[in-house]
C-alpha cells in the first residue's frame, strides 16, 4: 500500500495547547494530510469536530478549558462511532489512560513516531479502505 498516497486523503484533528509542538507537528501533518484542523484545548476540538468529521483524532491530554479525555468523552455521547484517537502526553500512568485511545505516544516524540501510529490506527479500525 501506498501509505503516502493513503495520507493524503487524511482529515485530522489535531489538538495541542503547547504553541511550540502544535506549530511543529501541525506543519508536519498539514504536508502528509489532506487537512489538518487546530485546537488549542478539548472545547475548541469538540466545536471544531462536530463541524469537520475527521478521520482521526490527536489530542494532547492536560489542557485548559477541557481535557483531551474529556474531550473524548464528550464526543463518545454525541456518537456510538469515533474516529482513532491518538494521545500525546508527558504523563505515562492510569489515571491519563481511556479506553478509546488506540495509542498513547509519550512526549516528547519524534513525529515520524506519530505517523507511523496514525497509519497504525487508521489500518486497524478499517478506515483506510474507506478513504
Amino acid at each position: 500500500m501506498d501509505y503516502e498516497k493513503f495520507l493524503n486523503e487524511v482529515v485530522v484533528l489535531y489538538v495541542e495547547d503547547d504553541l511550540i509542538v502544535k506549530q511543529e507537528v501541525g506543519r508536519f501533518l498539514a504536508r502528509r494530510c489532506k487537512e489538518v484542523h487546530e485546537a488549542e484545548n478539548g472545547l475548541e476540538g469538540l466545536e471544531l469536530y462536530n463541524k469537520i468529521n475527521p478521520h482521526i483524532v490527536v489530542t494532547d491530554i492536560e489542557m485548559p478549558e477541557m481535557s483531551g479525555l474529556e474531550m473524548i468523552d464528550k464526543i463518545m455521547e454525541s456518537r456510538k462511532k469515533i474516529p482513532p484517537v491518538i494521545v500525546t502526553t508527558a504523563y505515562d500512568d492510569e489515571e491519563h489512560r481511556h479506553k478509546n485511545v488506540c495509542v498513547t505516544i509519550i512526549k516528547p516524540f519524534i513525529t515520524k513516531e506519530l505517523l507511523h501510529s496514525m497509519i497504525k490506527c487508521l489500518e486497524r479500525e478499517r478506515i483506510l479502505n474507506d478513504i
